[in-house]
């Protein structure tokens, strides 16, 4: 195992750093922070091609509970169960295991059960998008950011992976434009990824 002091590796880092600095203002008042990602850790020596973000998001759970600032609970959700067992074997090499629920399951399934308006981060990164692939990851990006916008708070973030131009070519394609007409605001687009913010109420 990692010692307490190591840095996990994740890649991406410009979007999910400044995603995380917004959640961070957020987290001195909230009492509680809820974190879900969609696709996980994926391999085992990948944290440059996959991003690793899981392990970014577990530290940071872990982070802002040591400093009192606010309770957090992560949520790490993948169909493959290969990838569920990496991922808990990533994160328990690094002393995460703690800070983040590996769930093995569809998606779209699992939102259904979340509590509305409980969601406050939410890593869009399932769906791969392929050449040949291109509209089944889009609508199906589509199909569940539907479905999870009343679960999300009301200043939530949406994180977007794999979107590659200005007009969101990649999962986002059908997603993103979607939320900019229900009123979300574009906060950046950078490393292939796009974040938006539904309420700004940061200040």
């Amino acid at each position: 195992m990692k010692g307490p002091q190591s840095t996990p590796p994740y890649g991406r880092k410009n979007s999910i750093d400044l995603s995380l600095s917004v959640l961070l203002a957020q987290s001195g008042k909230s009492s509680h922070l809820t974190i879900v990602e969609v696709g996980t850790i994926r391999g085992m020596d990948e944290a440059h091609s996959n991003g690793w973000s899981t392990l970014a998001f577990a530290a940071f759970c872990k982070h802002v509970q040591a400093q009192g600032r606010c309770n957090a609970t992560f949520y790490s959700i993948d169909v493959s169960e290969n990838a569920c067992s990496i991922s808990r074997s990533v994160l328990d090499s690094y002393g995460l295991s703690s800070s983040a629920n590996v769930v093995c399951e569809n998606a779209h399934t699992w939102i259904l059960r979340m509590n509305a308006s409980q969601i406050d981060f939410l890593y869009v990164d399932g769906w791969d998008y392929h050449l040949g692939n291109e509209r089944e990851s889009e609508v199906e990006t589509l199909k569940f950011v539907k479905a999870a916008l009343p679960k999300l708070s009301d200043g939530a973030l949406i994180l977007f992976d794999d979107n590659f131009d200005g007009q969101f070519t990649g999962k986002g394609k059908l997603a993103i434009p979607y939320l900019l007409s229900e009123g979300w605001i574009q906060v950046a687009a950078t490393d292939h990824q796009v974040l938006l913010v539904r309420n700004w109420i940061y200040s």
